[in-house]
């Protein structure tokens, strides 16, 4: 890891089994323990991130689904004012003979 040496060291107390498997994942992805330790902590922080990014743009996906189905009610709503006004144009023109 650059800069290490500029790193303050943090003492954790971990338990002997978590440790163990820290260990064993460490030399399994060629990292020392601190550097599987960073690493892994900083996923999980990425994660939380993610998560929330997700939960957010699910959250703007349904609005936008709702949105969408209001357009569509109120342009089903429009065109049918359309064809009644059209109809009522017609009944007038073909009672009074009058052009609207």
């Amino acid at each position: 890891m650059k800069g290490a040496s500029l790193i303050a060291p943090l003492g954790v107390r971990i338990p002997d089994e978590l440790k163990e498997k820290i260990q064993v994942q460490a030399k399994e992805n060629g990292r020392s323990m601190n550097a599987e330790i960073v690493f892994l902590l900083e996923e999980a922080l990425a994660d939380d991130d993610d998560d929330l990014d997700s939960k957010l743009i699910e959250a703007y996906e349904e609005k936008i689904k709702a949105m969408e189905e209001v357009i569509k009610i109120q342009k089903q709503a429009f065109d049918l004012a359309t064809d009644q006004i059209s109809l009522l144009k017609h009944y007038i023109k073909k009672t009074t003979g009058a052009d609207m």
